[in-house]
């Protein structure tokens, strides 16, 4: 007997992968509560309206989409 199981919330059925916008939305949430992120190329601790990373130059997607 095949038991069905139902991926997480916000991932892919097919892979169960995470869905990038609810990444992002959890890095919005981090930013709001904590008033910082972390990049999660380096590790660098960053202002929530930091277009880009200082270290490694990642781009912030809560700036680039208008989230903040």
């Amino acid at each position: 007997m095949i038991i069905p199981t139902i991926a997480p919330l916000g991932a892919s059925q097919a892979n169960c992968v995470a869905d990038p916008y609810d990444l992002i939305l959890a890095k919005g949430q981090e930013a709001l509560y904590e008033g910082v992120i972390e990049c999660p190329n380096c590790g660098q601790d960053l202002e929530p309206d930091a277009e880009c990373c200082g270290v490694c130059d990642w781009e912030n997607p809560l700036v680039n989409h208008g989230f903040i």
